[in-house]
């Protein structure tokens, strides 16, 4: 039961990166490229018909800049976290500085599950307790980003997060369970 636990939170984290994140994920165009290209295709539309264009939508203004790593969602959430943990700027993070190294810091937190994969790959009898451990500990430093981050960023986390957070928990916990005499 714990080894199929253990490879059911490996299929997890490999999936989650493959899942968005955050709900913003793959959204990078903003509001002024959009009214740029409404009113480039209404120009168009209006010399085809011989009418007058319609004027574009006015938005807020520009949108907060989505950067865009390239590569799978996962990919992306990583580097950006990871940004977050050696940009002296934060990314326009908005709390204090220790919970922004803190968020930064789970991006490493996937090479933890990498070694327990590895350990999986290697080993017959399961992953060492001290590893399931440091897994668990992983999962509560994930979670970071339910209580460390204000509301706006709490409220679009993605299925993609609460698979890779989960696949933390599933693995650690595997690792933990008595094994079968």
């Amino acid at each position: 039961m714990r080894k199929n636990l253990a490879w059911l939170g490996v299929v997890l984290f490999a999936v989650s990166w493959f899942v968005n994140a955050h709900k913003m994920q793959g959204m990078s165009v903003g509001f002024g490229e959009l009214a740029e290209g409404f009113s480039e295709l209404t120009e168009g539309l209006a010399k085809e018909l011989g009418g007058p264009a319609p004027s574009a939508p006015s938005g807020p203004g520009p949108a907060p800049a989505v950067l865009d790593y390239g590569g799978p969602p996962g990919w992306q959430a990583c580097r950006f976290a990871f940004d977050m943990l050696i940009d002296k700027e934060g990314m326009g993070f908005k709390g204090s500085k220790t919970e922004r190294i803190l968020l930064g810091a789970t991006s490493l937190t996937n090479i933890v599950m990498l070694l327990a994969v590895l350990t999986l790959f290697l080993r017959m009898n399961g992953i060492p307790k001290g590893l399931g451990v440091l897994l668990l500990l992983c999962a509560a430093l994930n979670l970071g980003w339910l209580y460390h981050s204000d509301a706006d960023v709490r409220d679009q986390l993605a299925v993609g997060y609460y698979l890779w957070t989960g696949s933390f928990l599933l693995v650690g916990l595997a690792s933990l369970m008595a094994s079968p005499d």
